[in-house]
């Protein structure tokens, strides 16, 4: 017989816990970036390696990410996250101690397969354990503290490299992991999982490559390694028919169709894929862009980025005991206008000076991501039925991954091609060098023709950005009208037939 989950809640300290390994987790993905000046300095550093330095974190955790899923709805979340737990702290410690580049990247590795199941089965954790309105404060807070780690990475980094060696941005993880790990064994209720059936070790195989080659193609693409990206979009385009052909026919699945393309996990996912995209943008663009245009290195320069984050813990906050009452498609619509404000904001500005008027642009996204993330979040893990909450949470935590790198892919993408009429870039990457050409420059007036391509680039990627905002609440707004049609049908059917049950009795 399956195994059960507790019906009682295991507590406030099981959120905390998860939120404490949310924030480390996604602070791991940002914070690196920070550090490649300094682990350039290893023997066997170049440019290459140090790529892989971040990509090998995104990579490991796409494959492992539907695996982990599975393994949660057969053995339960208990046991899954604290091995995962361990398994990171191992490996930053590995990171930690490393003597070459080579062994900082097999590190980085191990840390994203851990990464990838302890995301899953947090997600699986809050949707099982947590109900109603308890469920939205525990995915409000969870979701803060996941943006927060993304934003806090730099600026953590930064502090960190200007009082101590690049080794302090790996051991900080070390104690933090082993508490979080015996918290999890000690706070959350053993259980077998609800699942019993086999694991279908091909439909994970091929999604996992599916994975794997989809954010390596995003990955080449924001690297400006077209034919790679080329190839490895067919490999994903192949393996995702033979993906959804096998889901179809008659023997395992994975997933169930229905409720891949059902009305409601449909809509709540693409306002997912939209906000984590919009984030991975503005992450990948602007602290770049303030911190070689102001000149103030990474630990200044990221305090401009501190009103979105804040802004985010504000919003969740509203939504977990203010906003609860709102409908689903209510909270979407009001996450999604908050950050179309945002970017409208953002366009009126010099993206490597930051204004006040700046800093009310991050803050009007800041609380349209903590507004619209859970609720999108909690709707399309709580579309899957409970004996695949682990795969279900795996599935969206690979959207998340691909959203992510899709975002740094568009940016990177939309620089290249609007710089590359502009005056000769005496670096390779049109980032560095089109921000250090706007250095100190408080007007655009005067400003050399490189800056104003580049400019122009960030302002054409928060353009994208908007549109792709718009077409999700055209969604959301189709999705709100089908809800209500439903609902009014439902009415209409059950007055019919009460009003035939009186007739049958009359008889």
């Amino acid at each position: 017989m399956p195994g059960t989950y507790s019906p009682q809640s295991p507590g406030k300290i099981v959120v905390l816990t998860l939120c404490v390994l949310v924030f480390i987790l996604n602070m791991d993905i940002t914070i690196v970036n920070v550090a490649l000046p300094s682990l350039s300095s290893l023997p066997d550093a170049t440019d290459a390696k140090l790529q892989w330095v971040v990509a090998s974190y995104a990579l490991a955790a796409s494959v492992a990410v539907i695996p982990s899923g599975a393994l949660l709805d057969r053995y339960g979340p208990r046991w899954v996250l604290a091995g995962a737990t361990i398994l990171f702290g191992i490996a930053s410690l590995g990171a930690a101690l490393s003597p070459s580049a080579t062994t900082v990247i097999i590190s980085r590795v191990a840390m994203g397969l851990g990464s990838s199941a302890i995301l899953t089965g947090s997600i699986a954790a809050l949707t099982l354990y947590y109900q109603d309105q308890q469920k939205a404060r525990a995915f409000g807070l969870w979701s803060a503290c996941a943006a927060a780690g993304l934003c806090a990475g730099p600026l953590i980094g930064g502090w960190l490299l200007s009082v101590a060696s690049w080794d302090m941005i790996f051991l900080l993880n070390v104690p933090l992991s082993v508490i979080a790990g015996i918290t999890v064994v000690y706070t959350i209720p053993a259980s077998k999982g609800l699942s019993e059936n086999k694991l279908d070790i091909i439909s994970i195989s091929v999604l996992s490559f599916v994975l794997l080659t989809g954010v390596t193609g995003l990955i080449e693409l924001g690297a400006e390694r077209v034919p790679s990206a080329v190839a490895m979009a067919a490999c994903c385009a192949a393996s995702l028919v033979l993906f959804l052909v096998r889901q179809r026919g008659s023997g395992p699945r994975l997933l169930d169709p229905r409720v891949l393309w059902s009305g409601t996990m449909l809509a709540p996912l693409f306002v997912l894929v939209v906000l984590f995209t919009v984030m991975a943008i503005i992450l990948f663009l602007l602290p770049s862009s303030f911190e070689l245009g102001l000149d103030q290195g990474p630990f200044l320069s990221s305090l401009y980025i501190l009103p979105l984050p804040l802004a985010i813990a504000v919003a969740t906050l509203l939504g977990g005991y203010v906003l609860h009452r709102i409908t689903a498609t209510g909270s979407l619509c009001i996450g999604l206008v908050a950050v179309a404000i945002g970017l409208l904001v953002l366009m009126s500005q010099n993206p490597t000076n930051p204004s006040a008027v700046t800093l009310i642009g991050l803050t009007f996204i800041g609380l349209g991501v903590g507004i619209g993330q859970p609720v999108a979040l909690q709707t399309s893990v709580g579309a899957f039925d409970p004996a695949q909450r682990g795969v279900g949470s795996g599935f969206v935590n690979s959207i998340r991954l691909v959203a992510n790198a899709a975002g740094a892919a568009i940016a990177g993408g939309v620089l290249t091609l609007t710089m590359a009429d502009s005056e000769p870039l005496d670096v390779s990457n049109s980032l560095v060098g089109g921000a250090s050409s706007c250095r100190m420059s408080d007007s655009l007036t005067g400003a050399s023709e490189l800056c104003i391509a580049y400019v122009d680039g960030v302002k054409i990627v928060f353009l994208l950005s908007l549109a792709l905002v718009f077409a999700a609440l055209l969604a959301v707004s189709i999705w709100g009208l089908v809800l209500r049609q439903g609902r009014t049908d439902s009415v209409s059917v059950g007055k019919a037939q009460e009003g035939e049950g009186k007739t049958w009795q009359k008889r």
